[in-house]
């Protein structure tokens, strides 16, 4: 006896064909590693992220940089330049 089950999607993408594409196979792989994924913007970023030095967000503080505008923020938010500043006042 064969049984049969049907899924469904439970989103709310407005665009049926950008939502059909989460489900289908990566297309786009890394030229580095196994990594791959469907968009092409996604394996950019890994690419530069993993596989270069490119780090463009800059502390203006200290001069490091990042690759994550959010690692930035950490940093910037985080008890290193909080002391440079309390004690240069």
């Amino acid at each position: 006896m064969m049984m049969t089950m049907q899924l469904t999607c439970v989103n709310d993408d407005a665009d049926v064909e950008s939502h059909l594409l989460k489900h289908s196979e990566p297309r786009h792989k890394c030229h580095y590693c196994s990594f791959a994924t469907r968009q092409l913007q996604s394996l950019r970023i890994h690419e530069r992220r993993i596989h270069t030095n490119d780090r463009p967000h800059l502390c203006e503080a200290c001069g490091k940089s990042f690759v994550k505008s959010t690692l930035l923020k950490e940093h910037i938010n985080g008890m290193t330049h909080a002391v440079t500043l309390i004690t240069t006042m």
